[in-house]
C-alpha cells in the first residue's frame, strides 16, 4: 500500500501556498488551537517564512491523499 501522506517543505511553498496557509493561520478554528492565537498581520506571516531559510526549525504542509489537510512542525528547543 503506498503512502497517502505528502510532506512538502515550507521553503518550497510558492505564493499560492504561502497565501492559503496566511488564511489557515487566522481561521478562528485553527487559531484557537495555535500558540499565538492573535490575528496574524500579512507582513509577520512572510516574515516568519522568511525567517525559515536560516532557522533550524522545520514546517511541512501536509497532504493526504493530494488534498491539504494541515501542517507538521519540527522545532528545536
Amino acid at each position: 500500500m503506498q503512502n497517502p501522506y505528502q510532506f512538502i517543505d515550507f521553503k518550497l511553498l510558492d505564493n499560492s501556498k504561502i497565501l492559503k496557509i496566511f488564511e489557515w493561520r487566522n481561521n478562528p478554528e485553527i487559531r484557537k488551537w495555535m500558540d499565538n492565537k492573535e490575528l496574524i498581520p500579512f507582513e509577520d506571516h512572510l516574515a516568519f517564512f522568511k525567517k525559515l531559510h536560516t532557522s533550524s526549525d522545520r514546517f511541512f504542509l501536509v497532504k493526504r491523499f493530494g488534498n491539504e489537510v494541515g501542517v507538521y512542525s519540527l522545532k528545536k528547543f
